[in-house]
C-alpha cells in the first residue's frame, strides 16, 4: 500500500468514526470523499500527511483545477465549500485552529466555474427535449397504476409505497423517509377531520430535530395525513400494511422498554429498507419503466405534493409553510 493510500484510509477511518458521533447529510459526506480522492490522485503524498486533507493549498488547488470544470448552478457549487467547511470543523480539526474554506481564490474559482457553465450550456443542451424536467402534476390514474404495480410485482412494495405516498400526499422528502424508524410513527386524536370517534385519529410522522433531516429543525416536527378516499393512494393504508408486514417478518421485535436508562431496541428499527438514494432511485426507475408512466421526478415525490397544492389554489406562502 502506498503512502497516499495509507493517508486516504486514515482519513476515511477518522471520518467514519466521527460520523458515529456527529451526523451529517450524505451530500456533505460525498463531497468530502470526492475531495479526498482527488487530492490522493493529483497531489504529492506530503499534502495528505496524517489523513488531514483540508489545508489552504489543497483547497485552492482543488477548486482551481477540478471544481472549475463542473456543471451546476452557483448554489450547487457553493455547497462544496460548505461541505468541506463542515468536515474541517467537525471531523478533521474539531476544536482546532480556525480555518475558512471559502478564500478569495475559492470565490474566484466559483466565478470561473459559473462562466464556464454558462458558456457550455447551449452545447450541452443542444439535443435535449425542451419539455424534459418540467414539473407537472401526475394524473391520479397514473399514481394508482404505479401503486398497483408496487403491490403486485415488487418484493420491496412496503418501502416503495410508503415513501412514495408520503411524498405525494404530505411532501416528505425521500431522504427523510429513509431515515425514519418505528418510533417516528405517532397517532393524534386531535387533527382528524372530525373531533370525536375513530375518524378523529390522524397518522403522523415525526421529523426529529437536529441534523437528521435536511431542514435541521431546532425542535421535533410532525407531519400528518388524513385517510385518502382511495385506499390504494392512502399513506395511512400503505404505512399500516408495511408496518404489519415488517412485524410479521421480524418476530423478534418487541415494544418493551425494560431499561429506562437505555434506548429501546425498536426505537431505532428502520421503517424504510433503503439505505441510499441510489437504491430507491433504481427501484423507482424500474417501476416507471414497467408501468410506462412519465414522471418529472424519480424519487423527489414531494414535487407532486407541491403541484397538487398549487392546483388546489394555495398561495406560494401556504405551499412553503406546508412543505416545511
Amino acid at each position: 500500500m502506498t503512502t497516499a493510500e495509507q493517508c486516504y484510509d486514515t482519513a476515511m477511518s477518522k471520518m467514519n468514526a466521527r460520523l458515529l458521533i456527529r451526523k451529517c447529510c450524505n451530500t456533505y459526506k460525498y463531497e468530502y470523499i470526492k475531495f479526498c480522492k482527488w487530492v490522493r490522485e493529483n497531489l504529492p503524498p506530503q499534502e495528505q500527511a496524517g489523513g488531514q486533507y483540508i489545508t489552504r493549498s489543497n483547497i485552492d488547488e482543488y477548486f482551481s483545477r477540478s471544481v472549475v470544470g463542473r456543471f451546476g448552478l452557483r448554489a450547487t457549487i457553493s455547497r462544496t465549500a460548505v461541505s468541506l467547511q463542515w468536515f474541517y470543523t467537525h471531523v478533521e480539526q474539531p476544536g482546532g485552529p480556525q480555518f475558512t474554506v471559502r478564500s478569495t481564490s475559492v470565490a474566484e474559482s466559483i466565478n470561473i466555474q459559473q462562466d464556464n457553465n454558462k458558456a457550455g450550456a447551449d452545447e450541452r443542451h443542444a439535443g435535449v427535449d425542451p419539455h424534459k424536467g418540467l414539473k407537472d402534476l401526475m394524473p391520479e390514474e397514473d399514481i394508482k397504476k404505479i401503486l398497483t404495480h408496487m403491490h403486485k410485482r415488487r418484493n420491496d412494495w412496503g418501502s416503495l409505497s410508503m415513501s412514495f405516498t408520503w411524498g405525494c400526499n404530505a411532501g416528505v422528502r425521500g431522504a427523510s423517509s429513509r431515515k425514519l424508524t418505528l418510533c417516528d410513527l405517532n397517532m393524534s386524536r386531535g387533527f382528524g377531520p372530525v373531533r370525536k370517534g375513530p375518524r378523529s385519529r390522524t397518522l403522523m410522522l415525526v421529523l426529529r430535530k437536529g441534523d437528521t433531516h435536511k431542514d435541521n429543525h431546532t425542535t421535533d416536527k410532525q407531519v400528518a395525513v388524513w385517510r385518502h378516499r382511495d385506499y390504494l393512494l392512502c399513506s395511512a393504508f400503505n404505512t399500516a400494511l408495511h408496518v404489519i408486514n415488517t412485524l410479521r417478518e421480524n418476530p423478534a421485535i418487541n415494544f418493551k422498554h425494560l431499561d429506562k436508562k437505555e434506548r429501546a431496541s425498536w426505537w431505532d428499527f428502520p421503517l424504510i429498507d433503503y439505505e441510499s438514494l441510489d437504491q430507491e432511485s433504481s427501484a423507482m426507475k424500474e417501476v416507471l419503466a414497467a408501468t410506462e408512466v412519465e414522471s418529472c421526478k424519480v424519487t423527489h415525490n414531494r414535487t407532486q405534493a407541491v403541484q397538487r397544492a398549487g392546483s388546489e389554489g394555495l398561495a406560494p406562502w401556504q405551499v412553503n409553510t406546508f412543505t416545511k
